[in-house]
């Protein structure tokens, strides 16, 4: 038998936390989906504000094989063997500012990530809300890391998390800033996941593109290409768009149809 080939595939982006990954977990459903998705020639692709180090540490155990990876809200794009495609790092002078501010003002600490490492910093009293309380680091050694690609601080209440970034907003305009739930992601000014599907759609031709989030770091994406909302996602972010999903492999099956 000849293999068919398509002339045009489709590429199907979904968020990770709370999207594909429900209650740290990725279903049966979901995954069967997505697999008879690529089978059919189609990519796949795992969009998310994590590092990919700590994406594969939750995505390794499940039979799940993104064509490419959008990580870092963007400011990062990996191929299906984890090779770096594209960087967009914060700028130092930038960072240096933002995490002496971070540090004498937030009694959270903060999450660093860099391509291939996250650090975190306590606050001035020795707090730290990140989930994963690892590879701590002081900040004068802060200071000293290149290449940073996002900043995370973490705060229990989505409302406060929002007057967090008001605030940030006016003191250091020039980055990006995403809510992401409980998480405040700090970014290159431009970048967002967005950004990655429009690097990966010249890339490849691509005849429909589907996306799929929850949060307020999906919203660009989902706006730009039609996409789909989570039904769990919170009711502001809900408000802005029509099409609402159960499950990223509800969304997926109907375009497979």
């Amino acid at each position: 038998g000849t293999i068919q080939y398509m002339t045009k595939k489709n590429l199907f982006v979904t968020d990770f936390d709370r999207t594909l990954f429900v209650e740290r977990n990725i279903s049966d459903f979901d995954i069967q989906t997505i697999q008879s998705f690529q089978k059919n020639g189609n990519h796949f692709v795992i969009a998310t504000g994590r590092n990919y180090i700590d994406l594969i540490s939750d995505l390794k155990i499940y039979d799940l094989h993104p064509d490419y990876f959008i990580l870092n809200n963007g400011a990062e794009v990996r191929d299906t063997d984890g090779n770096v495609l594209k960087l967009n790092t914060l700028k130092k002078e930038d960072y240096l500012l933002l995490i002496c501010y971070l540090y004498e003002n937030f009694d959270t600490g903060f999450g660093i990530s860099r391509s291939n490492q996250k650090n975190n910093v306590c606050s001035k009293t020795g707090n730290l809300t990140q989930f994963r309380k690892t590879n701590i680091i002081e900040l004068e050694q802060a200071k000293e890391l290149n290449d940073v690609l996002q900043l995370h601080v973490r705060v229990d209440d989505t409302y406060e998390l929002l007057r967090l970034i008001d605030e940030l907003k006016k003191h250091f305009p020039q980055v990006d800033y995403f809510e992401n739930v409980v998480n405040l992601d700090i970014v290159s000014k431009g970048m967002d996941k967005a950004e990655g599907v429009l690097f990966l759609s010249h890339l490849n031709t691509y005849e429909h593109i589907y996306t799929i989030g929850d949060s307020g770091n999906d919203i660009n994406m989902i706006k730009k290409f039609n996409g789909a909302v989570m039904a769990n996602a919170r009711k502001e972010i809900l408000e802005i768009f029509e099409n609402r999903q159960v499950s990223v492999g509800a969304y997926l099956a109907d375009k497979l149809k």
